[in-house]
């Protein structure tokens, strides 16, 4: 079960925006961004939205352990051949396997600088910020349909090596 194409939340973007505004004298250069410790998986329910106050995000809980399993990703290299060759996509080198304690609907993720599950999501220095969010997906970019997973009590919910991406066009 795939996550493809996720998208910056609010937060992400401005990150990376203010990154790049440049200096030309008269506009101050742009701000340097540090990399968090570590950065992390939240599985969501119903349809995650991206508000700058992060109530648009609904994390599922009920699984065992009370961290958000760690993420990590390659390097950015161009995504597809020939022409499909039109994104720079990191995909995760890691697994994310999450133990199911409760039922559920899972529509999507979002990735976190913060590990402990059930710290809110949202957008500033002191909670969980979100970088990245998106739903869970069928098929492979650029056909994906987006889909949800029902998990009960005993389910492994697993994300494999390279299955969650992020692509800038």
């Amino acid at each position: 079960m795939p996550v493809y194409n996720v998208s910056f939340s609010e937060y992400g973007a401005r990150l990376v925006l203010n990154c790049f505004r440049g200096g030309n004298g008269t506009v101050t250069s742009g701000t340097s961004i540090t990399a968090p410790v570590g950065l992390y998986v939240a599985l969501l329910t119903g349809t995650a939205t991206d508000t700058d106050t992060g109530g648009g995000f609904t994390e599922f809980t009920g699984y065992s352990g009370t961290n958000r399993p760690i993420i990590n990703f390659n390097a950015a290299a161009v995504a597809g051949t020939g022409t499909l060759a039109t994104a720079q996509r990191i995909a995760t080198s890691n697994s994310q396997s999450f133990s199911i304690t409760s039922s559920a609907t899972i529509s999507g993720i979002a990735i976190t600088t913060v590990q402990a599950n059930g710290t809110p999501l949202d957008y500033d220095s002191t909670g969980g910020n979100v970088i990245w969010y998106g739903e869970l997906t069928t098929g492979t970019p650029p056909s994906q349909t987006a889909t949800t997973v029902a998990v009960v009590n005993t389910d492994t919910l697993t994300f494999s090596i390279g299955n969650i991406t992020i692509d800038l066009y």
